[in-house]
């Protein structure tokens, strides 16, 4: 949940009523509606000041934070298991010192899992989305070589680059040997 600052309430007004017969009431927000369109930039933003703020002290966990989530999920590895408990109770402990306590974790290895969860808390990949999680982790690596591919890929090249499909440039092809035929 992210609060609205007590000063900005004013400009978060819902008019509501249930019946038309009864008067309007005005509701101020005091949290971030999720669903509505800035729900998400609000949230990302919160994310990323969090791990600014929490660089100085925790490197790792908020290198994490900055490159590791996609949306509301966090998703990242370690090169040791002591690495990845720090990352863990770094991340974790930012994320409560901004009101985020997190509710569902889950780990290949037993030894990351939070101590005292609650068992509707931990999540098994096998069981429960391998598949949501390579889904995640298809997006999270096609967004991070977007950067360098558009930068290295030549400019008739298409495969995963936006506006340009290799339909297309089949397309065009196929156009190319229709018109060279009638000549």
């Amino acid at each position: 949940m992210i609060l609205i600052h007590p000063d900005d309430r004013d400009f978060h007004r819902n008019l509501w009523r249930d019946d038309s017969s009864k008067p309007i009431q005005i509701y101020r927000l005091a949290t971030v509606i999720y669903g509505t369109k800035p729900a998400v930039f609000l949230a990302t933003r919160v994310l990323r000041k969090l791990a600014i703020e929490a660089e100085p002290n925790h490197p790792f966990a908020s290198k994490v934070m900055n490159n590791d989530f996609h949306f509301a999920d966090i998703l990242t590895g370690s090169n040791s298991i002591k690495q990845a408990i720090v990352i863990r109770d770094q991340v974790t402990n930012i994320l409560a010192s901004g009101g985020f306590n997190l509710y569902k974790w889950t780990s290949k290895n037993s030894q990351l899992l939070i101590q005292n969860a609650d068992e509707s808390s931990i999540i098994d990949l096998d069981k429960n989305g391998g598949i949501k999680v390579y889904k995640i982790v298809a997006i999270l690596i096609i967004e991070r070589l977007q950067e360098t591919m558009e930068k290295t890929v030549r400019d008739y090249q298409a495969g995963f680059r936006k506006g340009r499909l290799v339909i297309n440039q089949i397309h065009a092809l196929r156009r190319i040997q229709e018109m060279s035929k009638g000549i």
